[in-house]
């Protein structure tokens, strides 16, 4: 409790200083209240009274707030005069802003008459007070609270009162609410909410409801007005449903927002909104119909050749299509190759015409040629066309090589480079090997096309024709390559010949390079190793003959039955070793006095048969190289063969004489 006396007196110390709100009245803007509200009125006069002390800059309200502070009562006036006596009054509300309060304070609101009361006296508007009922339930700190005293204040300015005085109370034993009441808060002074009635507006109308078709976009249509019986009230059109999408609304002005066509859509629908300022809404369908206007006739197709953009013909064919978009207009055209010039020779117009032999002007001169249409309705609305060909007669001419002007090549299959010149330009180009029977016309390119020539060895002739954008083609054009598929002939050696002698190397045509280096016709070759000669011609061709030259003899080395001094059978082993330092050998082995065996390749062990006969035995061996070069060898073992067992001198195998004899068992 001693705070809140405390409280007290710190609001009374700033009586002195804060300054009188005086009569001056206060009309804030709308949208500073969370809902409508027409004028907002501010206090006038403002105080609150406890005892005998007066207070000012806020208004507190309490009962008992302490032992010698019994209550505490608050008084404000405002103004009526910012209110307009020719407008209904909807609601009328008092606003306070609570700056602090205690524990559960309540509020009571009178209404009074006039007492002239004043901020620096102890009187209260007392004077035949009334209870203004409300429904504030809870209060709290820098919140809004709104008492609704309509009746009360509609009552005063019904009576013709200037003012209108209230005086708040607290009911609630020991608490105390304080309302913001200083000019430094500015709109959370205490004030008056005031809400006229408004009323919707009405007669939605539009002064015209017509287009003509083809008219531009943001074309005005017409005037849209509404009745508001509220003076002064702004009104806002705009486009609720329909066919919104073509048409727009600006200010108080229906506009085009498309091109409208007859023949398309002649009837559209919209639904137009008015909102008054208090946003009482208001709707009126309307039709708008679209005009018809005769319209021009369009060219909407003009060809010459089919659409080419070259021709060499100096006669061509022409085809035109003209539409109306009025239906059944009758039209007629006539044709010149000269603009704005025109003989009157009218044709009469049906569906797509087609005009098999048009003439150009100076028919003989290639170049640019124009033809012209012109177009006309029964009303006699017109249309113009014009198009362009290019007349060319001039034949394209280039010039062809074959292997980019090689004079021979070693294969069919050959690169074609052609190149061509057309003053519009080449289209087409096709390739023949005997300029009569031609491929079918391919894309022409500069670059190179792979061609196949004829089998065979000797001259090959390609041919090639062009063709430019007009049509023309160009006169054959010859190119030649000699096809050559044989290769060098060689002799004097052979391929994988092996020789002990010396060579020469003779060869028809082309280079020689013999084991990398190059060598001459009729090169002698003496050294002994293994070569490579290849030999190529003038197109590639070549002939690769690997040969060996061998002189020398292979080595070797022959034992009978590992080097055993001595034999005891006829059937001994050979080892035989045999080396050549270039190639392969063979080997032939042979008795002391018998035949040669078959020569075979030379293997390091061989089973033999010796002669017959105790005593030495020789066996030969001979090594042959693959050149031809032969050396010998041979190797000797004593050959002691078992001495036979004795003759028997009883060869009867029976040992019994009398065969009938026969020994008895028991």
């Amino acid at each position: 409790m001693r705070s809140i006396i405390a409280r007290i007196l710190v609001i009374l110390l700033l009586v002195g200083v804060v300054p009188s709100l005086g009569v001056s009245q206060e009309v804030y803007a709308q949208e500073m209240r969370p809902n409508r509200v027409d004028v907002a009125i501010a206090a006038s006069n403002i105080k609150f009274v406890y005892g005998d002390v007066i207070g000012g800059g806020s208004i507190i309200v309490g009962d008992q707030i302490s032992s010698d502070i019994f209550n505490a009562k608050g008084a404000i006036r405002f103004q009526l005069n910012a209110t307009d006596r020719d407008k209904e009054i909807e609601s009328v509300v008092l606003s306070l802003y609570v700056s602090t309060f205690s524990e559960s304070p309540s509020l009571s609101v009178y209404g009074a008459d006039e007492n002239f009361w004043t901020e620096k006296d102890l009187t209260l508007p007392d004077q035949n007070c009334v209870l203004i009922p409300h429904n504030i339930q809870q209060i709290r700190a820098n919140e809004k609270i709104v008492v609704d005293v309509t009746n009360f204040v509609k009552t005063k300015i019904a009576a013709g009162d200037q003012g209108v005085n209230f005086r708040l109370e607290g009911n609630t034993p020991g608490n105390f609410v304080e309302f913001i009441g200083s000019v430094y808060y500015g709109t959370k002074l205490p004030h008056l909410e005031v809400t006229y009635v408004n009323h919707p507006p009405t007669n939605l109308t539009l002064s015209s409801n017509t287009i003509p078709e083809n008219s531009p976009t943001e074309t005005v249509i017409g005037t849209l007005s509404a009745t508001d019986p509220d003076v002064g009230d702004t009104l806002t059109y705009s486009l609720a449903d329909g066919d919104t999408a073509a048409f727009r609304i600006e200010g108080d002005q229906l506009l085009s927002n498309a091109l409208f066509d007859y023949e398309t859509k002649n009837e559209y629908s919209i639904k137009v909104r008015v909102t008054d300022s208090a946003g009482n809404i208001v709707e009126e369908q309307f039709t708008i119909t679209v005009t018809d206007v005769n319209e021009a006739p369009q060219i909407t197709s003009f060809e010459l050749v089919g659409g080419s953009t070259y021709t060499n013909d100096e006669e061509v064919s022409l085809s035109l299509s003209i539409t109306d978009p009025d239906a059944g207009d009758s039209l007629r055209y006539q044709l010149s190759n000269t603009k704005d010039t025109w003989d009157g020779n009218w044709q009469n117009y049906t569906t797509t015409p087609s005009i098999a032999n048009w003439t150009f002007s100076a028919p003989g001169q290639d170049g640019s040629k124009t033809v012209y249409v012109l177009a006309e309705d029964r009303d006699g609305l017109r249309a113009e066309s014009e198009l362009t060909i290019t007349l060319d007669k001039t034949r394209p001419t280039g010039s062809l090589t074959i292997n980019q002007g090689a004079l021979y090549t070693s294969s069919a299959q050959v690169s074609l480079f052609p190149t061509g010149s057309d003053a519009n330009g080449i289209s087409s180009m096709r390739f023949s090997n005997d300029a009569i029977e031609w491929e079918s016309f391919r894309p022409y390119s500069a670059d190179s096309v792979t061609w196949t020539v004829p089998a065979g060895d000797g001259v090959k002739e390609v041919w090639m024709q062009l063709r430019d954008t007009a049509g023309n083609i160009s006169d054959p054009i010859r190119a030649t390559i000699t096809l050559d598929t044989t290769p060098p002939v060689v002799s004097g050696v052979a391929n994988g010949g092996v020789y002990n002698t010396d060579v020469v190397i003779e060869f028809n045509e082309g280079t020689a390079v013999l084991n990398g280096m190059s060598i001459r016709n009729t090169t002698n070759v003496s050294a002994e190793g293994r070569y490579v000669l290849i030999v190529t011609d003038m197109v590639g061709n070549t002939t690769t003959i690997p040969f060996v030259i061998d002189r020398t003899a292979p080595t070797g080395d022959i034992t009978i039955n590992d080097g055993a001094a001595t034999a005891t059978s006829r059937n001994v082993t050979l080892t035989i070793t045999a080396t050549d330092n270039l190639g392969s050998i063979e080997m032939r082995v042979s008795n002391e006095y018998g035949t040669w065996s078959n020569r075979q390749p030379w293997t390091n062990s061989l089973p033999w048969t010796l002669e017959s006969g105790n005593g030495q035995k020789k066996v030969l061996l001979e090594l042959r190289d693959e050149a031809g070069n032969v050396s010998a060898w041979e190797d000797t073992i004593e050959l002691i063969l078992p001495t036979p067992p004795a003759p028997n001198p009883n060869p009867n195998p029976n040992p019994n004489p009398n065969p009938n004899c026969q020994p008895r068992f028991r």
